[in-house]
């Protein structure tokens, strides 16, 4: 089934961040290059100096990587990100130790980029989806639950569509309790489960493949892994099957359309007290 492209076609937050992380990424390399040529001349020509050059140009290398197509490359350009970050942190206690100042300057350029991306790209998210129960990331992972646990080639629904119902069910929900445990299951699922596969990324930025993996080990494992596997199903299928098209298209026939419900009488019933 093709889905309509304008329904998911980027959003403008998401083409400036695009954007934005291309030029991050060329100033980044360029930048490293200019560092190793003259780093001699301002006192970064030791062996920690070296490795943070690369740490600059490798985190350059990623953020391009990932710019060129920030949904499905999400995770190559969160990991860049998460290298700038550190890169500039650690620029930033190298000038502290060595009492460089520009190495002071690099480290703010870096965590500046870090916080202007990581900033569009929560804006980026939020212009696409208002969830009303689950946080930005928990939808995110939701979505990536539904793109698993629906295994059918043809599906009726987009991964999103499947995420949405279920958020707007889960905000109908009165049962705090509940509620709780669902978001601590998506929390274990994004962040902790996936070590079960040695894979220390989160849920939502591995491929498909690698996701089921991880599913898969979670239904074949014992106690509270059990529940875990039952509240994703629930998520998933709950949402899905319920859908009227869905429905329709597997066969179901709801009660007043069917032909032995055409005669009677639902009108509800009154008793007098007697």
């Amino acid at each position: 089934m093709i889905f309509p492209m304008r329904r998911y076609g980027y959003n403008i937050t998401e083409v400036f961040l695009s954007s934005t992380g291309n030029i991050f990424a060329i100033s980044m390399i360029v930048g490293a290059a200019a560092l190793y040529i003259t780093a001699p001349k301002i006192g970064i020509n030791s062996l920690s100096g070296g490795v943070l050059i690369f740490a600059v140009f490798t985190s350059g290398l990623l953020l391009g990587l990932g710019s060129g197509g920030i949904r499905q490359n999400r995770p190559t350009m969160n990991l860049g990100l998460r290298l700038t970050l550190l890169s500039g942190i650690v620029w930033g206690i190298f000038a502290i130790v060595n009492q460089i100042l520009f190495s002071g300057i690099i480290s703010i350029v870096l965590i500046i980029m870090y916080v202007a991306c990581i900033f569009a790209r929560r804006e980026a998210v939020s212009a696409r989806f208002v969830p009303r129960f689950f946080s930005l990331r928990q939808f995110e992972t939701m979505i990536a639950v539904a793109d698993v646990m629906i295994d059918d080639e043809e599906k009726k629904l987009h991964p999103i569509e499947i995420a949405l119902r279920a958020d707007h069910l889960l905000a109908r929900m009165h049962s705090p309790a509940a509620k709780k445990d669902i978001r601590r299951v998506l929390f274990l699922l994004e962040w902790i489960l996936p070590l079960m596969a040695f894979r220390p990324f989160p849920f939502s930025e591995l491929g498909t493949h690698e996701r089921r993996r991880v599913v898969k080990k979670i239904i074949w494992s014992r106690g509270i892994f059990k529940d875990i596997a039952r509240t994703l199903k629930l998520l998933s299928t709950f949402p899905y099957y319920t859908d009227p098209s869905v429905r329709s298209a597997i066969g179901y026939i709801e009660f007043d359309d069917r032909k032995r419900a055409m005669d009677v009488d639902q009108s509800p019933k009154t008793h007098q007290r007697v």
